[in-house]
């Protein structure tokens, strides 16, 4: 089976040709364009992150991994790529899992993320969700182990609190919220990239909370 590869398409969105796992993806801005895998920006300040970070979000399926990439320089963020890895029902379950894989690392490679942020399980779910769903996590978490990247977590009424305000927002809520604050000119390829889109934003504001907590700490 042909490795998916990830396009990233300059001011408009582009598709790579569809295989038996599909990437879509897409990016914006001009502050993107200059970056290519490593930080454009020189660092002005010390704490926990840089002052311009790359976080990855990934909302994890067998069928439909979502996933976006963020820059964050302290008080704006950036979307630099969005999009979902589809993988067919006819697949064997391992090359599935082998696709995701592969996706996860061209997204690694191309933007060298800080940090790569999952949702918590929802233990409430069906069995078969909850092991598609592990099975794409363990995939995903495996690649980011093998790069030294460090994940986090946060419960999916963290993530819709931090992005709409209430914990419990809807699926649309959530798009239109993750459009708006990231200027996007579209909406997000699909209800996972807009999930992942949600999640990185969480963690870039959470942990900016967490180094200005831990220099408060310090100053006492």
């Amino acid at each position: 089976m042909s490795s998916p590869t990830a396009v990233i398409g300059s001011g408009k969105r582009r598709g790579c040709r569809e295989t038996a796992a599909t990437v879509r993806t897409g990016r914006w801005g001009t502050d993107a364009d200059a970056i290519s895998g490593s930080l454009a920006r020189p660092v002005v300040r010390t704490g926990a992150y840089p002052a311009f970070v790359i976080v990855l979000g990934i909302d994890p399926g067998t069928a439909s991994t979502g996933y976006g990439v963020i820059a964050f320089d302290g008080r704006d963020a950036r979307a630099l790529a969005q999009g979902t890895v589809r993988t067919g029902p006819r697949e064997a379950p391992e090359q599935r899992l082998a696709a995701i894989q592969r996706a996860i690392q061209e997204l690694i490679a191309a933007h060298s993320p800080a940090a790569v942020v999952f949702e918590s399980l929802y233990i409430g779910a069906s069995p078969r969700t909850i092991m598609s769903v592990c099975q794409a996590r363990g995939a995903a978490l495996a690649v980011c182990g093998t790069h030294g990247i460090a994940c986090t977590e946060y419960a999916p009424a963290q993530v819709k609190t931090a992005v709409c305000g209430f914990g419990g927002a809807g699926k649309d809520q959530v798009m239109r919220m993750v459009r708006q604050l990231l200027s996007l000119p579209e909406a997000p390829e699909s209800d996972h990239a807009a999930d992942a889109l949600a999640l990185a934003l969480c963690h870039a504001w959470s942990a900016r909370a967490e180094e200005r907590f831990a220099r408060a700490r310090a100053a006492r």
